[in-house]
């Protein structure tokens, strides 16, 4: 269990790095800012969600996410644009999630050059590439947990296997006491306590 949780650790932040470097909600903001009303006829009220142009910012320091959820929103009221989802802010888990779940978001990546026709389609090498590496993680998490429970039900089932073998052996010993006259001399005799152990296989 601990040596797969932790190769599961180490795996999250790789692809947490790779997102890092090669995701950007600047990208991805821009992108719909762009292409909203292509997307869907009706989304206005959709800009504003790039705050600052400074480079030395990283991406997520640079967006209003309220403005950026609302113009999934908005876009999403058409459900075959596939804007299903609401990103959260980073560094929450959901973030690195959907970012490399839901085509959706394909157009942040860098490598991306979608279009409003073919970005649910056309996914970048990237996209992909984070895909997989968040599969890899999950795989190494599902070892892990399922080590976890194999632990658990050895556990039951030697407890379980211990109360059985020592029902069985307590049915095999039979104990019996009893007051044992003993003569010690002319006229005296003595109750001395005894008991006596069957044992029986």
């Amino acid at each position: 269990y601990a040596v797969y949780e932790s190769k599961g650790d180490l795996q999250t932040t790789d692809f947490e790095r790779y997102a890092d470097a090669h995701w950007s909600v600047v990208k991805y903001a821009q992108w719909m800012e762009q292409h909203a009303l292509t997307l869907n006829p009706g989304a206005t009220g959709c800009s504003g969600t790039v705050t600052s142009s400074d480079p030395n910012l990283p991406p997520w320091e640079r967006v209003n996410w309220s403005q950026l959820n609302m113009c999934e929103e908005i876009i999403g009221r058409i459900a075959s644009t596939g804007f299903s989802h609401r990103l959260p802010r980073r560094p929450d888990q959901q973030y690195y999630e959907l970012i490399g779940k839901y085509e959706q978001y394909n157009a942040g990546w860098d490598d991306s050059n979608a279009t409003p026709s073919d970005y649910l389609i056309a996914l970048s090498a990237r996209f992909i590439e984070y895909r997989n590496m968040r599969g890899k993680a999950n795989d190494l998490y599902s070892v892990a947990s399922t080590a976890s429970y194999v632990l658990v039900a050895n556990h039951l089932f030697s407890a379980l296997d211990a109360a059985l073998s020592a029902a069985k052996f307590n049915h095999s010993v039979a104990m019996e006491a009893h007051l044992r006259p003993v003569v010690r001399s002319v006229g005296i005799v003595e109750f001395v306590p005894t008991a006596s152990i069957t044992l029986t296989f």
